[in-house]
């Protein structure tokens, strides 16, 4: 694989032009200039390339063309590209690149066409207007070979309705697109006939999947309506992504309710990803979902309500879920309603002979929610009629204090998933969660024979006292399959005996291969043993990494609130001196107050010498180093000779040491080094 890293100083056009090239792929980055840098004229010659690029991604970042001139001069600068495939143009705010602009890279685009079947261009804040629009669109009629199109119009273009009515002209001499994605964000005086005008052509074309994010908050609701007839009239779709939000919250009064009607049109839709503000009543919300199981061949639903948009939605969750469950294609179902009143309704709903028949896929995220016991035993039920579930996901904020109830009401239903493969669970802020709701939560895990990916977060504000995970060890037992682990565990009581529960639960996993821990321990300056107690903690922690034989990713992020001595940390380091012999990746955190010394890295240095596979190393070590000695840091990496990635983020070793560290890691040209200080 041939690479170069070129770099031309272009002081003339005021702004650097950094380029990178990589198997007939580039990228150039045009960026600010300092006063500084024009002091260092540099010019690699770079144009022998181009004939061999058939991808090429242009960005400008913000605030860098002073001039139009200087835009010009940059793109007449670059030579044609005769097999170019693949482009990609954006235009970050504050560059004012305006009409005129709009017109230089229509030149260009056009000039590099022959080959060309994927663009992708997005124009920022650049104040382009009505007539920037039309040169786009002027420019899109002669790509009539191009089979994949992003278009994003950043805010405050003020493209209007010419605008949007040029590029939906030159969208339907475009024969050959099949995917296509459009975003208008606001303040671009759109309204809804330009929202129409935009799509009214896409119904010829052969369209396979449209993403469509509009922003106006200037629509009325006869604009909405017109719109989303229009959209409903592309009968070709597969694929649906729809954000709408709307600054006039009364077109979903009657507009919403239309756009329910209208999806069962999209006869051949299999993916429908649906974003939108609301507010949303109880009435619009059961419509939508009633409607949707029309959809003969639809297999996957995502439905986001924004957080702004729920503040004062309310959902009928067993409405919501049973009408979704008629879907007898659906395998994939994603539903995000922050900040929602859950209610349960009064009437009987019909009991559906084969719920979720298919689903294989289910993600429900919900936060800042009012949800009443009712509605937390409705989940857990329909969970439960989800028998052929391979993944799930549960992410819980900022719910209540009643959070122990509501997860047991859940995780019944995960009983009844035997053929569960990827589980992820989330308790968010402030949530409360005690000892038995997390009990409850691991031995819904029993006999999972199948699972093969578990996640578990536990977020600050919650109250994971001792004795949270007593059963974990005897699920563990039954988790023959499980390959992968992510524990976090944040703001915790839990005690050196709670560990020793964790180390022997992940010794019985047998097929484990990837560990990450992220435990944050909470200090209690009043108990005389606490720093006893760290010790011992650190010390179980030390001992369970070193029985990590097996393990092929290992992720330990160590956080306690005070100061975290050299016997702390030594008892970590020591652990993995015992040796993980089958290690690759090793991402290591361990703050505050640290109390580094050149013994400390030794072990370190010892540690990763056994790591004879290692060819990923992240170091986080945020302390200080009391003693002010040399840390001998620079040493650590002697012995890594399989080492691909090094990136690190140290806080208190000296600058000479951190030059040596970077030297010595550049020894092994094959290392690529990040530095996230």
């Amino acid at each position: 694989m041939q690479t170069d890293q070129l770099f031309e100083n272009i002081t003339d056009l005021g702004f650097h032009t950094y380029f990178s090239y990589v198997n007939e792929r580039m990228k150039i980055i045009l960026k600010k200039i300092s006063e500084d840098d024009l002091q260092i004229p540099q010019f690699i010659e770079f144009r022998h390339l181009f004939p061999e690029i058939q991808f090429l991604s242009i960005e400008v970042q913000r605030d860098v063309i002073q001039h139009l001139n200087n835009l010009t001069q940059f793109f007449a600068s670059l030579p044609q590209i005769s097999h170019l495939k693949e482009l990609q143009i954006i235009i970050h705010s504050s560059n004012n690149i305006q009409a005129e602009g709009c017109q230089v890279l229509q030149n260009f685009i056009t000039n590099n066409s022959k080959s060309l079947n994927s663009l992708d261009i997005k124009i920022h804040y650049n104040q382009i207007k009505e007539q920037g629009a039309i040169y786009v669109g002027k420019c899109l009629q002669q790509l009539t070979q191009l089979e994949n199109l992003i278009l994003e119009i950043g805010n405050d273009n003020d493209i209007r309705v010419p605008g949007c009515e040029a590029i939906g002209i030159a969208l339907t001499q475009l024969k050959n697109l099949k995917n296509l994605s459009i975003c208008i964000a606001g303040k671009n005086n759109i309204q809804g006939k330009g929202a129409a005008n935009l799509l009214q052509g896409l119904k010829i074309l052969n369209l396979d999947y449209l993403k469509l994010s509009l922003f106006p908050n200037e629509i009325d609701e006869q604009g909405f309506l017109d719109m989303q007839n229009e959209l409903t009239q592309i009968k070709s779709l597969s694929t649906l992504d729809l954000s709408l939000i709307f600054g006039n919250t009364q077109i979903y009064v009657n507009g919403f309710k239309q756009l329910g009607m209208n999806f069962p049109k999209l006869e051949n839709l299999k993916v429908l990803d649906f974003q939108f503000y609301g507010p949303i009543s109880t009435e619009q919300s059961n419509y939508l979902v009633q409607q949707i199981h029309k959809l003969e061949y639809l297999e996957f639903f995502k439905m986001n309500f924004l957080p702004q948009a729920s503040l004062s939605s309310e959902v009928q969750i067993d409405v919501f879920l049973q009408s979704l469950s008629k879907c007898k294609t659906l395998n994939k179902l994603h539903i995000s309603l922050p900040s929602c009143v859950f209610s349960v309704s009064d009437q009987f709903q019909e009991e559906i002979q084969i719920p979720f028949q298919n689903l294989l896929d289910f993600e429900f995220k919900f936060g800042n929610a009012i949800l009443s016991e009712e509605a937390s035993k409705v989940i857990g039920d329909q969970i439960s009629k989800m028998i052929k579930l391979e993944s799930l996901k549960i992410e819980l904020r900022n719910n209540s204090d009643a959070v122990d109830s509501t997860i047991k009401n859940i995780v019944k239903g995960i009983e009844y998933c035997s053929y569960l493969q990827n589980f992820f669970f989330e308790i968010g802020n402030k949530n409360k969660v005690l000892s038995e709701g997390v009990n409850c939560l691991l031995g819904s895990l029993q006999n999972k024979y199948y699972l093969n990916n578990l996640t578990i977060k536990l977020a600050s504000g919650n109250r994971i006292e001792s004795s949270s995970l007593d059963n974990f060890q005897e699920v563990s037992k039954s988790l023959s399959s499980l390959q992968s682990l992510n524990l976090e565990i944040k703001e915790s009581n839990l005690k050196s005996q709670d560990i020793v529960v964790i180390k022997n639960s992940i010794q019985n996993l047998q097929a484990l291969r990837e560990l990450k821990i992220v435990f944050n321990r909470n200090h209690n300056p009043e108990n005389p043993n606490e720093q006893e107690e760290d010790n011992e903690i650190t010390k179980n922690f030390g001992e369970l990494l070193g029985a990590m034989k097996s393990v092929e990713v290992l992720k330990f992020n160590y956080l306690q609130y005070q100061e975290m001595t050299k016997l702390n940390q030594n008892h970590i380091l020591n652990g993995l001196c015992s040796g993980l012999p089958n290690l690759k990746v090793l991402h290591l955190m361990l703050s505050n107050y640290l109390a580094f010394n050149s013994e400390s890295f030794k072990l370190l240095q010892t540690a990763l010498s056994k790591c004879t596979h290692l060819i990923e190393l992240d170091l986080k070590l945020l302390g200080r180093n009391q003693e002010q000695d040399e840390t001998n840091i620079y040493s650590i990496l002697s012995n890594c000779n399989s080492l691909l990635i090094f990136s690190y983020q140290i806080q208190f070793i000296f600058g000479q040491e951190m030059k040596r560290l970077k030297k010595n890691a550049m020894k092994k040209k094959k290392i690529v080094i990040i530095n996230k200080s």
